[in-house]
């Protein structure tokens, strides 16, 4: 059971490592083209994208922990199993008013409209 458990980290560890590591150098390059040879290239545009790999930086980390890690995943949404059942059931409730309360709720209608009027 332990190899197998090693070898699990390993994947898990090579794979966030390569997705960091080819974000820096997207990132890398971006710069270089910033500094060196923004005359070739819209200056905006480099930079934009320099931005976007800063962004897959930040975001990438926690993306990558949630992805490889199932206890994590479990915990951050809330599954036990893996496949969790929501049901929902709506029920709406009718009331039927007596003459009495007819009468009153006709009373305050016709005041309430009096006051919008004036």
């Amino acid at each position: 059971m332990l190899p197998k458990r090693i070898r699990s980290v390993e994947r898990t560890l090579s794979l966030a490592t390569a997705y960091i590591s080819m974000s820096f150098i997207v990132l890398a390059v971006f710069q270089v083209l910033f500094a060196f040879f923004s005359y070739i290239f819209t200056t905006s545009a480099v930079f934009g994208y320099a931005l976007l790999s800063y962004d897959f930086l930040n975001v990438g980390s926690p993306i990558i922990m949630i992805c490889m890690s199932k206890r994590l995943r479990r915990h951050t949404f809330g599954t036990e199993d893996g496949s969790q059942v929501t049901r929902v059931f709506s029920k709406t409730i009718t009331q039927v008013l007596n003459d009495g309360e007819k009468e009153k709720e006709r009373r305050l209608k016709d005041s309430l409209s009096k006051v919008n009027i004036q």
